[in-house]
């Protein structure tokens, strides 16, 4: 009966064996899932940081080009009244 006893016990152990397998492969394809989603999140924050900055950088060279139009127009009307000074002070 002891051999008995010892390949009931092999068996049980090899089942034991079969159902952590199948225990372990269901977490590993869990995990992928789990992966998948955050790769996924990933390229979403992606593609939002980058409209974002493209935004950002829109808006950045709309002050630019704003504040050099009115530098460039600041410039004009101080270079017109030296000129109408320097006519009145030759007159």
């Amino acid at each position: 009966m002891g051999e008995q006893n010892k390949a009931n016990f092999l068996i049980e152990e090899r089942i034991e064996e079969a159902s952590r397998v199948s225990r372990l492969e269901a977490q590993v394809e869990s995990i992928k899932e789990d992966v998948a989603e955050v790769k996924s999140d990933i390229k979403d924050l992606h593609s939002r940081i980058t409209t974002g900055n493209r935004e950002i950088m829109d808006k950045i060279d709309q002050k630019f080009e704003h504040l050099s139009r009115s530098e460039n127009a600041a410039h004009g009307e101080v270079k017109e009244s030296v000129d109408r000074l320097s006519t009145r002070a030759l007159s």
